[in-house]
């Protein structure tokens, strides 16, 4: 899970997650942010479409960052 909050952190948003393994009510809220920045389910589990997208950031989100 380390991964994926560091992959996360990428993509911007403030304050950035910590990278501590724990996928948290901040981690999940940042997570369904990507994903709907990618058009994918806000479902907050980072499943194989999720990896692919934490690996390609977006820097046109419209979306308000949850954070």
């Amino acid at each position: 899970m380390k991964q994926a909050q560091c992959l996360s952190n990428i993509w911007g948003g403030v304050p950035k997650l910590a990278v501590d393994g724990v996928f948290g009510s901040r981690t999940t809220a940042k997570i369904k942010w990507i994903q709907g920045c990618h058009g994918l389910a806000r479902q907050g589990v980072v499943g194989p479409k999720t990896w692919v997208v934490l690996y390609d950031p977006v820097p046109d989100c419209y979306d308000p960052y949850p954070g």
